[in-house]
């Protein structure tokens, strides 16, 4: 069963008895929302893009990244016939690196404004290099939850967590901005433990313990 943001924010209300504070929980609630997802690569925040294809000579590819995007699990390439290729992406800083004869030593990645550039480990303008560049190239990303506030000031989001069993990463960091907002120190101290005790109970039936780095993403 899916609970609601807003009331994850009522509760909230009640629990510290302050009706009054409506309005800044649920401004609130977005920072606890993205605080929540961001501790771990959780499995239901991970999409999958379909393929784009690419041209013979593309031996860079530039995606633009969509509002959500929060990591890259994984970049995936593929052959004419639809199956992918084994490889691995070297996240790059600044210029690429060439040998001798024009080589790029391995597949590289850069994220930048919004955008995903990715450059393929074969010499530029070579006939050779031309017949390794895959026909078609994916990626897989974690995503953060959806935070809209409607006409009504209601607040809806998209988070798994709203389940049942996953809430209290959310609820106890929304208890921690209510306490500190309302100059109850100590009680906001005694939520950083529960704040934690939620994410380890979260990562127990959550995690993708698949994850990679985003600094060395495999293809599956």
């Amino acid at each position: 069963m899916a609970l609601s943001a807003e009331y994850l924010v009522q509760q909230v209300m009640e629990e510290m008895v302050r009706p009054d504070l409506a309005r800044v929980l649920r401004y609130r609630l977005r920072e606890s929302l993205r605080g929540a997802h961001g501790v771990e690569c959780y499995y239901p925040d991970l999409v999958t893009t379909d393929p784009i294809n690419l041209a013979p000579s593309d031996f860079q590819v530039n995606i633009s990244l969509p509002a959500n995007f929060r990591k890259l699990n994984s970049i995936v390439m593929f052959d004419q016939t639809g199956n992918p290729i084994l490889s691995n992406f070297v996240q790059r800083d600044g210029q690429i690196m060439t040998d001798y004869f024009g080589f790029q030593q391995s597949n590289s990645y850069q994220i930048a404004g919004g955008n995903l550039n990715i450059t393929f480990g074969v010499p530029s303008g070579s006939l050779v290099g031309a017949s390794m560049l895959p026909s078609a190239i994916g990626y897989d990303y974690y995503k953060w939850p959806s935070y809209e506030v409607g006409g009504d000031g209601i607040v809806t989001s998209d988070s798994f967590m709203l389940a049942q069993d996953a809430y209290s990463p959310i609820k106890e960091r929304l208890l921690y901005y209510g306490f500190m907002l309302t100059g109850k120190q100590d009680m906001a101290q005694n939520q950083i433990m529960l704040i934690t005790n939620a994410d380890l109970e979260c990562a127990k039936s959550y995690m993708n313990w698949d994850a990679k780095a985003p600094s060395n993403n495999t293809q599956r």
